[in-house]
């Protein structure tokens, strides 16, 4: 236990001796679900959510950086007598290129492999009490990819647009396959 906090202790410092590399992010997602059973592929619903999270980054040099990220998220969908609210956490490690036109103002764009926990998913239909599909229904964990860009403005602002997409498979059963695509907006202020 000791040397978890002294590893801890030495982490935050050293974030508090860089703190313009710390970011805290945010954005609006909609996200389509994706189904495939046999040969017929087909998008299976829409859920509108946010992100928000921490990110450090690693400069490696004056327009390259390594960003990892901790992020939570929610997911949000009513059809008819359907309701879904889904929670989770993601690990993004985004690699970033910035060109920067002056002093203050940069363009980027981003790749990120990103780790993903489903914490739950409840799905009510009608009246009934809510069902948690994770486990049964869905795998809880996955990995997916992002692609963006956006502004960055005097390294203390930023705007983006993503694009990811699952690069697992989240069913648990044969022959089905679940996935999801999304797109993304949002803001980091950096500190």
């Amino acid at each position: 236990m000791k040397k978890i906090i002294i590893i801890a202790a030495a982490l935050l410092a050293g974030f508090a001796a860089n703190a313009q590399n710390i970011w805290l992010t945010g954005a609006f997602t909609q996200e389509t679900s994706t189904s495939k059973v046999g040969n017929v592929k087909a998008d299976t619903g829409k859920e509108n959510g946010f992100w928000a999270g921490i990110e450090y980054d690693f400069n490696i040099n004056d327009w390259f950086t390594i960003a990892p990220s901790f992020t939570v998220n929610g997911l949000f969908s009513k059809e008819d007598i359907t309701k879904s609210n889904y929670f989770g956490v993601d690990i993004p490690v985004f690699f970033r290129g910035t060109y920067y036109i002056n002093s203050d103002f940069g363009i980027f764009a981003q790749v990120a492999p990103a780790f993903n926990i489903g914490l739950f998913d409840n799905v009510t239909v009608g009246s009934a009490d809510p069902v948690d599909i994770l486990g049964d229904s869905y795998k809880r964990c996955g990995v997916y990819a992002i692609a963006g860009a956006g502004v960055q403005i005097k390294n203390a602002f930023r705007i983006f647009a993503n694009y990811d997409f699952a690069l697992t498979d989240y069913s648990p059963i044969d022959n089905i396959h679940y996935g999801s695509k999304g797109f993304s907006v949002g803001i980091a202020f950096g500190f």
